[in-house]
């Protein structure tokens, strides 16, 4: 069943980029918002894609992915692609519905006309920016110490496999092993220098 505007208004009421608005421009601008209605695992966007639009999920959630890697889930009453208006360029990540949703698209017309001028819906947007980029921040932070630990595990490795020359020398000209410990030593190199 559709929702009235009065309903789109109030949902509206309680998201953060427009709590500041009056009742009657939040009938303005729910008039002017289209609902979207994703089946399960649709996508809504494509990484690299072009579009304009900002995405209120209405009720359930999405799901913020790259590649085989899910970033964040978006719940109900958040928003997603508000970078879309603020710049104009491709999608950083794909987006999609786990179940059954219904989303609320706010185009670039009714974020210059109703959004761009108010300073509570921007600071609105900065929290929401900063907050998702503190943490990519430490998603990335993360993934660094987990390599430099790799890292340092096969250094280890590394270590050992230096060992191969003592044995090497230790083994008398000629022994049929020098053959295997080349390979070791050889591997080792390539190690070394990834």
């Amino acid at each position: 069943m559709p929702m009235t505007q009065e309903q789109l208004a109030y949902l509206l009421s309680r998201i953060d980029l427009f709590e500041s608005f009056t009742p009657f421009t939040l009938r303005l601008v729910a008039q002017a918002c289209r609902c979207i209605e994703l089946s399960a695992g649709e996508v809504l966007f494509e990484h690299g894609s072009t579009s304009s639009e900002l995405y209120i999920v209405v009720n359930g959630a999405l799901e913020v992915f790259r590649g085989d890697r899910v970033i964040a889930r978006v719940e109900r009453n958040d928003y997603i692609g508000e970078l879309a208006l603020l710049d104009a360029a491709v999608r950083s990540a794909s987006v999609r519905a786990t179940t059954p949703r219904t989303l609320l698209e706010v185009g670039r017309e009714v974020f210059e006309r109703y959004l761009k001028s108010e300073p509570d819906s921007l600071t609105a947007l900065m929290r929401t920016m900063t907050r998702r980029l503190r943490g990519m921040i430490d998603d990335t932070q993360a993934a660094y110490e987990a390599v430099n630990m790799q890292v340092h595990d096969m250094l280890n490795i590394l270590n050992v496999l230096a060992g191969a020359e003592f044995v090497a020398e230790a083994l008398p000209p000629g022994d049929e092993h020098h053959r295997y410990l080349e390979m070791i030593l050889h591997t080792r190199d390539r190690l070394e220098v990834m």
